[in-house]
């Protein structure tokens, strides 16, 4: 056996390390196969073109942006206030030389400096919002030239209310009580109310019940900012209006009214809703001061250009194409009606807005149903919502969908704050290749190796015979 083996090497060097033929024509072929896979050098990679410069890419058309006023390029831009999580209702304000700054600042007045863009008079501003210490609500009842006169404020865990408190509970609460509640009057409600997960606020300049259930109804200047969340979605709402009237359950009339509600849920779903009128009778839109106002058709402009621009239903809604993006998140803003005094170029000398509403709601950063759960967001698990506070939202309101809890199909679940929801983890991966290069050109020279000796053996055996398969 060794003797067989030690010839059969010396058969395949001696023709290998020569260079000569070994006198038949199909070892010889398959050795010289074989020398040329292996002295052979490679051959010289073919130049590669190189390809001419692309020409430079047309530029985008840019869209015009919309500006402070009816005037501006590309129209009116209603203003979000803020970019933390809110939801606000402002029954009225006054604003002298309404500037480009969109957002406007959050703060009505007080604790920071008046800044450029401040809006002169703000009147019933009603706002639950979540800052860098939690959630927060506030309300101003009035404020003037960047001062708040009143205000009521209340962080996790208080119920605020307004200066005449005491009067209400004093006086006519007694009144509706020794009626039979035929008689209910509610005079300057502020009601603040907040805890670890939720904020509602509630204002109304004055409210009248006359004949108990299915007699008269009617609010004057009244409005809503609510934020809650739970461990899958936040909700933001935002509401206001300036008169209402009803009768036996039904509308009479409503004047100026708007809301606005966005949730966002971590599982990526959400919602923006936002909803006006300037004029309505028994339930209908009434197309004062011009078509479209009553019906809520979004940014209706009409009045006198130039001298005195009106806009209805002013509208700014995250992924509408012509506006500037107010901020990152979902957002919504709506504002029922909306006057401009001597609006020349873009600048004008003073805006009023009655109605006004916007909401913004950031998905919360809790755990999910994908996958394990990374480290722990910021805000934490949320807890219960807790309770709604005195002479909350009575639900008068909740056939526009301006209650915070009517928040519809929104989905649940979906991946959690922390890496748990991100691309899976490498380690998950299965083992790698049984085989690596290395491995495959051993077995490719062994493979050669033994079809050479296959092939001499079978020639040896069939003698000095004619070659078969010639």
């Amino acid at each position: 056996m060794a003797a067989s083996i030690g010839a059969l090497l010396v058969l395949v060097a001696l023709p290998v390390a020569s260079g000569g033929q070994t006198g038949n024509g199909d070892l010889d072929r398959v050795v010289g196969d074989v020398q040329g896979t292996v002295e052979a050098p490679p051959a010289a990679p073919a130049p590669v073109p190189v390809p001419a410069p692309a020409p430079a890419p047309a530029p985008q058309q840019q869209v015009e942006a919309r500006g402070p006023t009816p005037d501006s390029p590309g129209g009116y831009q209603p203003p979000l206030h803020g970019t933390n999580p809110h939801g606000q209702g402002t029954v009225a304000v006054i604003d002298l030389d309404p500037g480009e700054t969109r957002p406007l600042s959050p703060n009505t007045a007080g604790d920071q400096p008046q800044a450029q863009d401040d809006e002169e008079v703000v009147v019933g501003r009603a706002r639950g919002e979540e800052d860098a210490q939690g959630y927060h609500g506030h309300i101003t009842v009035l404020a003037l030239l960047g001062e708040e006169v009143v205000g009521v404020d209340s962080r996790p865990g208080q119920s605020t209310t307004g200066p005449l408190e005491a009067v209400q509970q004093g006086v006519l609460d007694a009144l509706c009580n020794g009626t039979g509640m035929q008689i209910c009057l509610e005079v300057l409600q502020a009601d603040s109310t907040t805890t670890e997960n939720s904020s509602n606020n509630q204002f109304a300049v004055a409210r009248a019940d006359i004949g108990g259930e299915g007699g008269l109804s009617a609010d004057a200047a009244e409005s809503s900012g609510n934020l809650s969340q739970d461990d899958n979605c936040q909700t933001a709402n935002g509401s206001s209006r300036v008169a209402n009237a009803e009768l036996a359950g039904g509308q009479v009339a409503e004047v100026a009214s708007s809301s606005s509600t966005t949730t966002s849920c971590n599982d990526g779903t959400g919602s923006v809703n936002n909803q006006s009128s300037v004029i309505a009778l028994g339930g209908t839109g009434v197309p004062i001061p011009a078509e479209g106002c009553g019906d809520g058709t979004p940014d209706t402009v009409t009045g006198i250009p130039t001298l005195l621009p009106i806009v209805c239903n002013a509208d700014d809604t995250l992924g509408m194409n012509e506006t500037v993006v107010q901020a990152a998140e979902r957002y919504g803003v709506r504002e029922a009606l909306s006057v401009f005094a001597l609006d020349v170029g873009g600048n004008a000398l003073l805006k009023t807005t009655t109605a006004a509403s916007e909401s913004l709601a950031q998905a919360p950063n809790t755990p999910g149903a994908q996958g394990p759960q990374g480290p722990q967001g910021p805000q934490g698990p949320a807890g219960p919502r807790g309770p709604r506070g005195p002479r909350g939202d009575d639900g008068r309101d909740g056939r526009d969908g301006r209650d915070a809890d009517d928040r519809g199909d929104v989905g649940s679940g979906g991946g959690g704050g922390g890496p748990g929801a991100g691309p899976a983890d490498v380690r998950d991966a299965g083992p790698g290749l049984a085989f690596t290069g290395v491995d495959l050109l051993l077995l490719l020279l062994v493979g050669s190796f033994a079809l050479i000796s296959g092939l001499i053996l079978h020639r040896s055996s069939a003698g000095a015979g004619p070659a078969r398969g010639a």
